[in-house]
């Protein structure tokens, strides 16, 4: 081969490989950004998951090769624009759908995006036009509430708009998206807690108060543990009324709800009352804490007996139970050894006790109990 043929192939290579990048990071150019300056314990993970974004997109809008970073270092953040949302591609995703699923239109989302064609890549990221009055395809593992939340409305207003006479919906079902009732819903986050967070830097950095984050996620302390959900006024020092997450629910039965979700509902230092599905005896329990489950601990002395009694002698042996806080009754399983830490030092015992739900872990080797877990789902009626 020719050294002129040879220089020519490199070239078409080189050409090819630019074209492609090109093509790649042309989504990010529409995006827009925030300037971001790195501060002490950051990492790139830590601000893909605080900003919503991913960490080969901080490194691509960046130009980083690394995930190295210094304190004081500039950044660009990409961000989502006023009445657009975020999202990120799927397996399978097609504009056409993604314009069925967001109640939009092909060409809005290519005019917002600055795309030139229909192509999609997984895991590139898309801005998402807010709708008024449209409609929704439901995807798999979707709820009302997750579907509610993302359109910024009720979900008694979804079920009213669609005649649903229960909270079960199933994928590929269309479902109307009524317009907002009043004035557009505040720009709300969920951010799950990284070890070291505080509620004033997390106000920080979502331009919000610690006192808005509190009072919308009704906390009962300003301490944190890791992997908690929280909520956040995005921009806004007033407190938001959000829901929460809902799971399924069988009559006379727990619902059935997810530890990463139920830990919003039962939070650090609430307190609940737990019902023995087996004896119906009930007695108060306090939450200390806890990264992989609940830590509880019975109120009072009273509350000790009781519990003590269910159980008939303190051990490790478990039993299904309900959590009921706040109007809502949660599936459960309770461990009956108090042990380690404690809070409450005058209840009659010495400890904590163990409260699973629904895919909670082990803290010393995260793993998954299989006896705590049939008694979560006997709890919910499922087992």
């Amino acid at each position: 081969m020719s050294r002129g043929k040879r220089n020519g192939i490199r070239f078409c290579v080189a050409l090819l490989c630019l074209v492609a990048l090109l093509v790649t990071i042309a989504p990010l150019a529409a995006a827009a950004t925030a300037p971001y300056t790195v501060q002490a314990g950051d990492t790139l993970w830590k601000l893909a998951n605080r900003y919503g974004t991913t960490v080969s997109e901080l490194k691509v809008l960046n130009g980083l090769k690394s995930d190295y970073l210094f304190v004081g270092q500039k950044l660009s953040i990409p961000t989502a624009e006023a009445g657009l949302t975020t999202y990120y591609v799927q397996p399978g995703d097609t504009l056409y759908k993604l314009s069925l699923r967001f109640g939009t239109s092909v060409s809005e989302l290519q005019r917002v995006n600055g795309l030139s064609s229909s192509a999609l890549q997984v895991g590139q990221r898309l801005l998402i036009p807010a709708s008024g009055s449209g409609t929704h395809t439901v995807q798999r593992g979707e709820s009302l509430y997750l579907i509610a939340q993302r359109y910024g409305i009720s979900i008694s207003d979804l079920k009213q708009a669609n005649n649903l006479t229960s909270d079960v919906i199933y994928a590929g079902q269309r479902l109307v998206i009524p317009g907002p009732s009043s004035a557009p819903a505040a720009n709300i986050k969920l951010y799950r807690v990284a070890s070291g967070d505080t509620l004033s830097e997390i106000a920080r950095w979502f331009s919000t108060t610690a006192n808005a984050i509190y009072a919308t996620n009704r906390l009962h302390t300003t301490r944190l543990m890791p992997g908690q959900p929280l909520y956040i006024p995005v921009g806004s020092s007033t407190p938001v009324s959000v829901a929460g997450p809902r799971g399924s629910q069988k009559p006379g039965y727990g619902e059935l709800l997810p530890w990463q979700d139920a830990r919003w509902v039962f939070n650090p230092e609430a307190r609940a009352t737990i019902v023995d599905m087996y004896t119906g005896k009930s007695f108060q329990v306090f939450h200390l804490g806890g990264s992989n489950h609940a830590d509880v601990e019975p109120v009072s002395t009273s509350d000790t007996n009781i519990m003590k009694s269910v159980f008939g002698q303190w051990s490790w042996a478990k039993r299904p139970v309900w959590v009921m806080i706040d109007g809502r009754k949660l599936a459960a399983s309770l461990a009956g050894m108090p042990h380690d830490v404690e809070f409450i030092g005058n209840n009659g015992v010495a400890g904590h006790f163990d409260l699973y739900f629904l895919n909670s872990r082990s803290h010393n080797d995260n793993s998954l109990n299989q006896e705590h877990q049939q008694n979560v789902l006997r709890a919910a009626g499922q087992a």
